[in-house]
């Protein structure tokens, strides 16, 4: 965890380097960010739904 600060530095970085290109396209990285995240959410809960039904499917027979 003292080593975790070290591993955004480059990204940060990055950002900055580029902050003139991103704030021409600022509104399309928000929109698919919040697109992409609500899509996670999605997969992650139907995930979890099978594996749930799947363990108590095993645990009558």
């Amino acid at each position: 965890m003292d080593i975790m600060p070290i591993l955004f530095v480059p990204s940060a970085v990055g950002i900055i380097s580029q902050l003139e290109h991103l704030k021409t396209i600022w509104i399309q990285i928000i929109i698919i960010t919040i697109v992409t995240t609500f899509l996670v959410m999605g997969i992650t809960g139907l995930i979890t739904q099978v594996v749930i039904r799947m363990k108590r499917g095993k645990n009558k027979k």
